[in-house]
């Protein structure tokens, strides 16, 4: 048996160790190797080292990715070829290490597309499987060849099967043997530990590369008063040490003793939905979301609270009152649902589908070299896949509200803002109007730069201000990504006095927008409508509207806000400025 994993934090390689566990116990001569290991160039320690920094750094990057799938499935077939390039001669050569292969294993989305490939060309003669470790089931997970796919839900295994015509089956999810047998009592577990007795103790995990907000999460249980936050930061030394240095609370860094943690806690509080869940589940201990990270944390948490094997806290002023449901009134409900999830054993499931060798009537694998120029050509074209991709995802995520500012649920109000072109900007009589309607003027940097003290004016009638980028969008997408979201915020700040924290883009949000957003420190807020003015409004509590008034007088922006703020009282509803927004 072969099983490829990949070293993209412990939910992979997790997996991966377990089944070898019982293959090997079933008496299977198991191989595990890492998929990334088949990269040249050393690119599979720089994809490690990309989505480390996505997942720290730029968390928008990440969830831009992880989405791009959805929109355009057409780019997995494309990244299953660049793929296959770049790692088929080194996975043929680790296939044919192994004579009488009797089957292949995934516990990695990536090396399952370079399988299934394989797998449809002839080249890989080992039935295929797929384990897939996360309850969110992403694109990149299926492939139509691939023989057998695994999940750890039966709504898991619904997705998966209507994106591919094999077998698909619920498992359940695959943790060790320290985990399925009997935990030792809570008590003993917090003696062991040297944990107090009495205490309500919340377990925070992050994974074992102590990713996401786990400072938020830990703050935020402290404040409670009546839960002891026990965080687990894994391998990030920097985030044990700022935990620590709170005073508060127990801080542990990468340990191998998390059956007895979870045994001593009363409640895991986690944000990825990955293998210590998985572990959580199989020893009865209940389950809270809080602060899921993006991309994979975010869907395995939505997919989980559907499911019922999780809770979901919202709102750090309700963190409290989920903790204490979990392991109340909800506790019976959500370990009972966890521990149902168990319903098979993968590693049987693999023996039934593995064969001695390969089948006759396999296509023998097409043994040669691919040119270094293809190798190359397969590296350019997937930096034009991911560069393409990763502005039309950044474009959806922040269209979908990701790390965007966003209205407060509940309410009445609604949102305006309104460009300001020179010739209103240049005009006494615009400060007051914006100021008495409570409106936003939203200036680019050009214009800023060109008329400080138009600005000025505005700053001083106390109307919000927000940037619109240096200037108006161009034709092309990209030309107004490059068009300088930092220039133009710095254009505001010399004008204004101030930062102007809001920055209201016209058109789309490229990966480029995003990232200039985080560095300048400054807030992305999309339109619900774009408006043109004069045109009819109908105005619905909760969404953003930004009036086009470039190229209009401050007379013209003056009537079309009167008739927007009239509407907006008819409707009864309070018009505010971008500020407010969460």
């Amino acid at each position: 048996m072969l099983i490829l994993s990949a070293s993209m934090g412990a939910g992979h390689d997790g997996a991966a160790a377990e089944l070898a566990v019982r293959l090997q116990s079933a008496g299977y001569r198991v191989r595990t190797a890492d998929f990334l290991e088949c990269f040249p160039w050393r690119l599979g320690r720089l994809m490690r080292w990309v989505y480390t920094v996505q997942l720290k750094a730029a968390p928008w990057a990440y969830e831009a990715t992880f989405r791009v799938w959805y929109l355009t499935p057409l780019l997995g077939r494309a990244l299953e070829v660049v793929l296959t390039v770049l790692t088929g001669r080194r996975l043929r050569q680790l296939l044919r290490s192994e004579p009488g292969l009797a089957c292949v294993v995934s516990t990695y989305p990536l090396s399952s597309l370079v399988l299934g490939r394989g797998r449809r060309r002839g080249w890989v003669g080992a039935p295929v499987a797929t384990f897939v470790t996360d309850f969110g089931v992403h694109p990149l997970w299926m492939h139509p060849a691939v023989d057998l796919t695994m999940c750890v839900h039966r709504s898991s295994a619904e997705v998966a099967a209507r994106a591919t015509a094999r077998s698909v089956v619920t498992t359940g999810p695959m943790v060790s043997a320290a985990f399925r047998r009997a935990p030792i009592t809570k008590l003993a577990a917090r003696q062991a530990l040297g944990l107090p007795q009495e205490a309500k103790i919340a377990l925070a995990v992050s994974g074992s590369w102590g990713v996401g907000d786990l400072e938020s999460t830990f703050d935020a249980l402290l404040h409670t008063d009546d839960w002891l936050p026990v965080a687990v930061c894994g391998r990030n030394d920097d985030l044990r040490a700022r935990l620590a240095s709170r005073g508060g609370g127990v801080v542990l860094g990468w340990t191998d003793r998390m059956p007895e943690l979870m045994a001593a806690a009363d409640v895991l509080v986690q944000n990825a939905g990955g293998l210590s869940c998985m572990e959580a589940f199989a020893v009865g201990l209940p389950v809270v979301t809080f602060h899921p990270i993006p991309g994979h944390g975010r869907e395995n948490a939505s997919a989980m609270e559907t499911a019922g094997v999780t809770a979901t806290a919202r709102d750090p002023r309700r963190l409290a009152e989920v903790l204490d449901r979990a392991v109340t009134v909800d506790r019976h409900a959500l370990v009972a649902a966890g521990r149902a999830l168990f319903v098979g054993d993968p590693a049987g499931e693999v023996v039934s589908l593995a064969t001695p060798s390969a089948p006759a009537d396999q296509p023998a694998a097409r043994r040669h070299r691919r040119p270094r120029r293809r190798r190359i050509a397969a590296c350019g074209l997937g930096l034009a896949v991911a560069y393409g991709g990763l502005n039309l995802a950044a474009d959806a995520a922040t269209a979908h509200g990701v790390d965007t500012a966003h209205a407060e649920r509940g309410t009445a109000d609604v949102y305006v803002a309104v460009r300001v072109g020179p010739a209103a900007l240049a005009s006494p009589d615009l400060a007051p109007v914006l100021a008495a309607d409570g409106v936003t003027a939203v200036v680019d940097g050009r214009t800023a730069a060109a008329d400080p003290a138009g600005v000025r004016r505005l700053v001083r009638a106390a109307v919000d201000v927000a940037t619109g980028g240096w200037q108006a969008p161009q034709r092309f997408h990209w030309e107004s990504a490059s068009d300088g979201l930092l220039r133009s915020t710095r254009a505001l700040r010399l004008a204004a006095g101030r930062n102007c924290r809001e920055y209201a883009p016209i058109s789309g949000v490229s990966g480029v927008d995003l990232a200039s957003a985080l560095m300048g420190h400054v807030r992305i807020v999309r339109g619900s409508r774009l408006v043109a003015l004069g045109g009819p409004v109908r105005l619905r509590p909760l969404r953003v509207y930004i009036l086009r008034g470039d190229r209009a007088d401050a007379g013209t922006l003056e009537r079309a806000l009167n008739e927007l703020v009239m509407g907006a009282d008819r409707a009864g509803l309070v018009v505010e400025p971008l500020s407010d927004l969460r």
